[in-house]
């Protein structure tokens, strides 16, 4: 794991599948992105469970694919690489701008 943080931006580069196990307590108000996916998770009143590691943050990506997304080539390419981020094979930035400053990244013990 690589973690840069500055100021209300912290990035957290995964590239191995212990990565996906960083401990993430992201605040109300964050916005998280992986650029890799095109995914950006904004803040709102929606804003489901809390996400306590990363798996969880693909993991809910993922769920929401298969729910709401109908199929077609775009969210199926999404979904295979979604599994070789779950397999570690795939390395991605998970981006959580934060104005606040009050998310904390951690590894899991």
């Amino acid at each position: 794991m690589s973690q840069n943080k500055n100021n209300d931006l912290i990035e957290i580069e995964v590239s191995s599948k212990k990565d996906l196990y960083i401990e993430v307590d992201r605040s109300p108000n964050a916005t998280l992105k992986i650029p890799e996916l095109g995914v950006e998770i904004t803040p709102g009143p929606a804003k489901s469970e809390p996400i306590n590691q990363v798996i969880d943050i693909i993991t809910q990506i993922e769920n929401v694919l298969n729910t709401y997304v109908e199929e077609n080539n775009k969210k199926t390419k999404l979904l295979k690489e979604i599994e070789k981020i779950k397999n570690g094979n795939k390395e991605i930035k998970v981006i959580i701008d934060d104005p606040t400053g009050k998310t904390t990244v951690g590894e899991k013990e």
